[in-house]
């Protein structure tokens, strides 16, 4: 379990090669209304992320890999979303 501002969610890591991927995975309807206002995108950061909503979640996929293995497991996920 895992906390966004003050909000639990699901956690899971994946191993890609070398790298770890997180996969947060939150109920929309809890996530602070800043989170749209703001969004969670990195600029120039060591790492690669994509951030979704989908069923009533939000899925943020974020990890040192490459943004082709980002985008690969992000597509697994929205393919067998609620």
């Amino acid at each position: 379990m895992t906390y966004l501002d003050q909000t639990p969610g699901a956690h899971l890591i994946y191993d890609v090669r070398k790298h770890h991927i997180s996969v947060f995975v939150f109920q929309e309807r809890s996530l602070p209304p800043s989170l749209d206002k703001n969004p969670l995108v990195p600029k120039k950061e060591p790492f690669n992320m994509e951030t979704w909503s989908q069923g009533g979640l939000r899925y943020f996929v974020i990890g040192d890999a490459s943004s082709a293995d980002i985008d690969s497991l992000a597509k697994l996920f929205k393919a067998t979303g609620p």
